[in-house]
């Protein structure tokens, strides 16, 4: 039985404290427990640093879900123009992005510092060790993506993506943990890091093919032949579009014959 079965079995779900956020609203399963900081001044553990870095994690998650329709828009993925450009006034304005900057290096770098952060949070250079082959590529491709030297529509997409899945699958959850952890045993020591390694062994963020090409992970939607145009698609550039055998939902193509399901 993994570690975090047994802590699964034992784990009491109690009131939230200091007004922690609801986890069920940023995509964990219903009736998981809340993060909550507690006393941070009277912890040694190092989990009120984690629920921190877990709650931010969250924050931001939840504000690019929401803004996921702009995210992955035609309008977006066109590079210029005045839809182009009203997108992004309103991400910056909504996502209280660095009025400095432009919105797209804003955005690039808000999200990449949140990522980086949470990388750390996990074990910074040092997660690598114990993870097998694909979650080794996983973390490969995350830090690929936060490297990019420029904001594109393309990578911004990438990393809001990134961001969504990397807190709700391993950044919330193994926080949640951390917590129980803690309580149990007074303090993350070297097997709360082992159930660490296997939750993140167990839990992948990218498909083998998303892994192969990460233009997959995070494609533009395009709901006609129109949003084609708008965003300048080409043959084997993949986007995503209605899946007319799955009411409601979608699938990947790469081009105008091609039938690749996400």
């Amino acid at each position: 039985m993994k570690i975090y079965d047994r802590l699964g079995q034992q784990r009491r779900p109690g009131p939230a404290q200091n007004g922690a956020r609801d986890l069920a609203a940023q995509g964990l399963p219903q009736g998981s427990p809340n993060i909550a900081l507690g006393n941070p001044s009277a912890d040694t553990s190092g989990y009120a640093a984690i629920a921190r870095q877990a709650r931010a994690a969250g924050d931001l998650a939840a504000a690019l879900r929401r803004h996921q329709p702009l995210l992955e828009s035609a309008g977006l993925a066109s590079g210029s123009g005045d839809q182009h450009d009203r997108i992004w006034k309103n991400l910056q304005g909504s996502l209280a992005l660095d009025p400095r900057l432009t919105p797209q290096e804003a955005f690039r770098q808000t999200v990449s510092s949140a990522i980086r952060d949470q990388v750390g949070a996990l074990g910074g250079r040092g997660l690598r060790a114990g993870l097998d082959r694909d979650r080794a590529a996983d973390v490969n491709v995350i830090r690929w993506a936060t490297q990019a030297p420029t904001a594109t529509p393309a990578s911004n997409r990438l990393l809001g993506e990134i961001q969504m899945r990397l807190a709700k699958r391993w950044t919330l959850p193994i926080a949640e943990f951390a917590r129980t952890y803690q309580q149990r045993h007074g303090g993350l020591d070297a097997g709360f890091d082992r159930f660490k390694t296997e939750w993140i062994n167990d839990h992948p963020l990218f498909s083998r093919e998303e892994r192969q090409d990460p233009r997959r992970i995070a494609p533009p939607l395009a709901r006609s032949p129109a949003d084609l145009r708008t965003m300048g698609w080409s043959e084997g550039m993949p986007v995503r579009t209605p899946d007319p055998r799955s009411p409601g939902g979608f699938r990947i193509v790469t081009g105008i014959h091609s039938s690749a399901t996400r």
